[in-house]
């Protein structure tokens, strides 16, 4: 059964929606869509990665280490032509991180130095660096909304020691994930939970997405 939106409405996935709040995505390489069944090098991540189309449905692999795919199985990278490197996961750990060249609507997955995933927001939603959050609870780094966000929620970094007074705070450089207790003078460091974020107002950390945590408006103390 086809299923259509109404005129200038477009499907973000979940439901019909105008067209202004949500931009479809074009297919890419690493689409199955318009494939035949079979093996295809995933041109889009590092030259480990590969993937199968059956049907139309995409399913993703990824070679050993030290190994590339050259197009119908793994072998030694020293058996195939060298790929263009990829320098988006040089020198990051493992782990998840924003393509903040669209506008954190993409995020990518880096294992072992090399890029081997490519992901997308749905509905609009945008990723924080942990999950996809709607875009009016988090602001994208290098948009105009992180911009003005910088502006209206920075605070001036203290020249004076970290526990000149007593009391819990937020440590800013760590995104809130992270805040002190200082007694005396001496500093207990503590942790929120995953998700949450330090709100240093109410003293007790929150959920990420209820809390905007402020920023250094500069590296220079005052």
């Amino acid at each position: 059964t086809s299923l259509s939106c109404k005129s200038g409405e477009v499907f973000n996935g979940e439901v019909c929606v105008s067209s202004r709040l949500y931009k479809c995505p074009n297919l890419d390489a690493g689409s199955c869509d318009t494939k035949e069944n079979g093996y295809y090098k995933d041109n889009n991540l590092d030259c480990r990665s590969y993937f199968y189309c059956s049907s139309n449905r995409k399913y993703s692999f990824l070679c050993q280490d030290g190994q590339a795919f050259d197009g119908s199985k793994c072998v030694s990278k020293r058996h195939v032509e060298p790929c263009s490197k990829k320098i988006e996961c040089s020198g990051k750990s493992d782990g998840y991180y924003q393509d903040m060249t669209t506008g954190c609507t993409k995020y990518y997955y880096c294992k072992q130095g090399d890029k081997v995933q490519v992901l997308t927001c749905r509905n609009s939603r945008v990723f924080n660096g942990q999950s996809c959050v709607s875009p009016a609870s988090y602001a994208c780094p290098g948009t105009v909304g992180y911009s003005l966000a910088l502006k209206l929620n920075c605070v001036k970094r203290s020249c004076q020691s970290t526990c000149s007074r007593d009391g819990f705070f937020a440590d800013y450089d760590s995104r809130c994930k992270n805040y002190y207790f200082c007694v005396s003078g001496k500093q207990t460091k503590l942790s929120c939970h995953p998700n949450s974020v330090f709100n240093e107002n109410e003293g007790l950390c929150v959920p990420k997405d209820k809390y905007q945590c402020p920023v250094y408006c500069s590296n220079e103390c005052s």
